[in-house]
């Protein structure tokens, strides 16, 4: 029913005595080594940082629990983050069979003594193939998880009102995407390296480009912007489940800059040396890689008032917000995006991304596991 695991310890390449607690994390191991595979860094900063605390974390398939069958207290603790993998598939028999198979697993995993620990990234995933088995499975996880981990306030009452888990919650940020990829491309060499006149005001936008992003109203507020010295940079691949009308489309507008590709981690200095602002455009989310890179590059941000990017950001000097439900929000914020003061707003991103620092979030993650830092240092 599940592939064969794929197992990488966070400890492998790190000089660490021997751990006291084990866990397996349930991410693509190629996370842990984001360097060379081009990943999502985010499991792999959580089990560095949580490595400095004897915690030895193994990194095993996405989509797959097979290795619970096999180990009886080998780990201490199952950590699970985006669990589509787990139960979807194709086939609608298979579907039900991964389903049941989920939550088979997890009752074993919790009769073995091992504790359950989820991370609610998001409410539901963004595209399903079955929306029905994503409401169950996570009904499910939110009354078999010992505790859940949620990125914000609101996402912990979303939780309570639609999945009915109030207890062992825990609130802990997004960390820090600061030293998770190159940096130090001046302003100059990052607008020759696409081609953008030094004294133009730019926007950008950065990341996968899905229907939720809102990258078609972003274009389209943009273009009723009457100005020929502002350029928008459109950075980023169209992901596979975006079947909107970016495909082959031919912008007219000049000022629009689209590179409809896979962002290196290299060139991702230049994008963000070359903007002014950065413009996430969210049709729905909870929180957001793009604005964790951003506040980690000093560079300003327009975002909707929604979700955990309000408590993600903090201080409104770093970006301006708008509400999404106002028809003409987002393109009264790229006006006043224009109008910061951006050596302030630079200077606050900086200040919160030092808030979201992964020592910080790696103990409160031992929480979530039921230890403390203290549990781990003779």
């Amino acid at each position: 029913m599940f592939p064969a695991t794929t197992e990488m310890s966070a400890l492998d390449s790190n000089n660490v005595e021997t751990p006291t607690l084990r866990v397996a994390f349930l991410w693509a191991p190629a996370s842990f080594n984001w360097r060379v595979t081009g990943a999502n860094p985010y499991a792999g900063l959580l089990a560095n940082a949580l490595s400095k605390h004897r915690v030895r974390v193994d990194a095993h398939s996405d989509h797959s629990l097979r290795f619970v069958w096999k180990v009886r207290r080998d780990y201490d603790v199952i950590h699970l983050n985006w669990i589509p993998r787990l139960y979807e598939h194709p086939n609608a028999v298979i579907a039900v069979l991964r389903l049941l198979g989920f939550v088979a697993l997890l009752l074993l995993a919790r009769v073995r003594g091992i504790r359950i620990v989820w991370t609610m990234h998001n409410v539901v995933p963004h595209e399903q193939l079955r929306p029905a088995h994503g409401l169950l499975a996570r009904r499910v996880i939110s009354r078999l998880a010992n505790t859940v981990i949620c990125h914000c306030d609101h996402a912990r009452k979303i939780l309570a009102r639609r999945f009915g888990r109030t207890s062992h919650v825990l609130v802990i940020p997004h960390g820090s995407f600061a030293d998770a990829y190159p940096r130090g491309a001046t302003r100059a060499e990052s607008r020759r390296a696409f081609d953008i006149p030094e004294n133009v005001f730019v926007y950008g936008y950065f990341g996968n480009i899905r229907a939720y992003k809102g990258v078609e109203r972003l274009l389209k507020e943009f273009s009723c912007v009457e100005d020929d010295n502002v350029r928008l940079l459109i950075a980023g691949a169209l992901h596979a489940n975006y079947h909107g009308p970016l495909h082959g489309m031919t912008i007219a507008d000049k000022r629009v800059i689209t590179h409809f590709r896979h962002i290196a981690d290299e060139e991702i200095q230049l994008v963000m040396g070359a903007v002014d602002v950065l413009v996430l455009p969210f049709l729905d989310t909870l929180t957001s890689g793009s604005a964790v890179l951003a506040l980690g590059h000093e560079t300003p941000i327009v975002v909707p008032r929604y979700g955990c990017l309000p408590q993600l950001i903090g201080s409104s000097e770093a970006a301006v917000f708008y509400d999404p439900a106002q028809p003409d929000a987002l393109r009264e914020a790229l006006s006043a995006a224009r109008e910061m003061d951006h050596t302030v707003a630079r200077n606050a991103a900086r200040e919160r991304d030092r808030v979201l620092d992964w020592d910080s979030i790696a103990q409160k993650t031992l929480a979530a596991y039921g230890h403390t830092p203290k549990d781990y240092h003779d």
